[in-house]
């Protein structure tokens, strides 16, 4: 998401394939992350339905990035791309803030502070 509003301020070509890249190994590394988080979460019997929800709102997401070219019509690419990358930020602080994990033994606790921003999955929303 940092990525994504930095490419509204981009001043180069150079610059946008560099942040494009950024964007690419991000995205590289949230779907084996999200997936092993599940994986820890949920109990075998319930981890299939999990993994259908992920793969499904993963794909919602993909549908409605389609919507972007509506706001790129009314914004112009580079407020798109501003607009877009802070949406992602409030989102992963929200799910970051208000979240709850279970791990599979324990009964349900906060998310730590410090776990939020060492998980790289949450930045590369």
């Amino acid at each position: 998401s940092l990525a994504t509003s930095a490419l509204g301020c981009a001043n180069s070509l150079t610059q946008v394939a560099l942040l494009r890249g950024v964007q690419g190994l991000a995205m590289a590394v949230t779907a084996p992350a999200g997936y092993a988080l599940l994986a820890r979460t949920f109990s075998p019997a319930k981890l299939a339905t999990a993994n259908s929800n992920y793969a499904t709102a993963v794909s919602i997401g993909g549908a409605l990035a389609s919507a972007s070219v509506i706001l790129d019509e009314g914004l112009g690419w580079r407020n798109t791309f501003i607009l877009t990358g802070a949406i992602g930020m409030i989102t992963a602080i929200l799910a970051g803030t208000t979240l709850l994990y279970a791990a599979p033994s324990t009964k349900e606790k906060k998310v730590e502070s410090s776990a939020i921003i060492n998980n790289t999955a949450i930045w590369n929303l």
